[in-house]
């Protein structure tokens, strides 16, 4: 048998985050309390976590979805509107 590992909180204290997609050195969710598309770095380090994009989704931020990156940019769908939408990292 194998021990199982204990959780550890990467971040804490977020605002009923989504969709969360990580790029090798970044993490990348969505705050949908406060509407924003969130990046911080995958040690948790509070200090590096910046706010990408704001009123993410207006007309009904639940439905932002599907985040992706590349080498530049981060990418969401927000299925209320039917956009497909991207920010520079």
């Amino acid at each position: 048998t194998s021990a199982v590992s204990k959780a550890v909180n990467v971040f804490a204290g977020l605002g009923r985050p989504r969709s969360l997609t990580f790029d090798g050195t970044n993490l990348y969710w969505f705050d949908t309390t406060a509407k924003t598309l969130v990046r911080g770095n995958r040690n948790g380090d509070d200090t590096t976590k910046l706010v990408l994009a704001t009123n993410v989704n207006q007309q009904n931020y639940s439905f932002t979805t599907a985040i992706a990156t590349d080498d530049t940019w981060v990418y969401w769908v927000a299925s209320a509107d039917g956009t497909v939408n991207r920010v520079a990292k």
